[in-house]
């Protein structure tokens, strides 16, 4: 019930129906926070029902999975205990449910009828159950009280005496039960020591992991810095490679270029001394 309390909403004061989640982290009914919403559209801001936090836009709806997801089990859960309760067999105006269920009489009992019968007799009372048939014989329909080593079944007393199972090795249900429990409680005990066994081999694993994720980081941090540095090498020997291209290139420009000055100097010299030449010819 208390749990119940905490999934109900409090726009329709009822269990979450497609539970959304806000940004603030208060849920709510789709269809409920669409209505709120709906209303607040003239104001042109928006807000929680419950802690007032306000949107300038409408919020996208966001579904809360896992509160779905706790809501449809607990639902199930309500709806499979409704349907296995056992009512008392003599309550018939009001059915009360019952408390326990009496294997002779095969009629279940509740807190009432269950002490006006132990009064007057001394039965097997069991859990509420409607289930009776397979605490029965197949064969002879009288109540199983023992079970059957040779053919590993459960069988009445008809069946030991007179039945199939005559001569057969025997034991009491209770017997067998106490049985079944220390191999249990024995294959329990060794499904612990497995997963204690399991559980450690897991975190060495997950310490092997973070290890080699660790180692994994710091070289790769190395491989990084070792080319950063290669690459701040290269770089340096091309600025130098480049600057010495640059220099050879302008000292042989500039020979060249004092070449082609000096030879421009002798063809004006010459082409001066030829005008001469022909003004004295002339």
């Amino acid at each position: 019930a208390k749990l119940e309390e905490e999934l109900n909403c409090s726009i329709c004061l009822n269990i979450y129906e497609n539970p959304i989640l806000l940004k603030c982290g208060h849920n709510f009914c789709k269809h409920c926070i669409e209505n709120v919403w709906e209303s607040q559209t003239a104001k042109g801001t928006y807000s929680c029902p419950e802690c007032r936090a306000e949107y300038r836009e409408r919020p996208p709806l966001q579904r809360n999975l896992k509160l779905c997801n706790v809501i449809e089990r607990l639902l199930s859960t309500q709806v499979m205990e409704k349907q296995a309760t056992v009512y008392c067999t003599f309550c018939l105006e009001t059915p009360l449910p019952a408390v326990k269920t009496c294997l002779q009489c095969e009629t279940s009992l509740c807190e009432i009828h269950l002490r006006k019968h132990n009064e007057s007799v001394d039965h097997i009372l069991i859990e509420p159950t409607s289930q009776l048939e397979g605490r029965k014989c197949p064969e002879h329909k009288e109540l199983i009280r023992y079970y059957c080593i040779n053919d590993g079944i459960c069988v009445c007393v008809t069946c030991c005496v007179a039945g199939k199972h005559k001569n057969h090795n025997v034991e009491t249900l209770a017997e067998v039960a106490e049985k079944r429990k220390e191999e249990v409680a024995s294959s329990h005990l060794h499904l612990f020591n497995q997963t204690k066994d399991t559980e450690q081999t897991l975190q060495q694993l997950q310490e092997h992991l973070r290890f080699i994720d660790a180692a994994a980081s710091a070289e790769r941090e190395k491989i990084i810095t070792f080319y950063s540095e290669i690459k701040e090498l290269l770089e340096t020997r091309e600025r130098k490679t480049l600057d010495a291209i640059d220099a050879e290139a302008k000292r042989v420009l500039d020979k060249v270029t004092n070449q082609i000055t000096e030879l421009e100097m002798i063809k004006d010299n010459i082409q001066h001394k030829m005008q001469e030449i022909m003004d004295l010819r002339n």
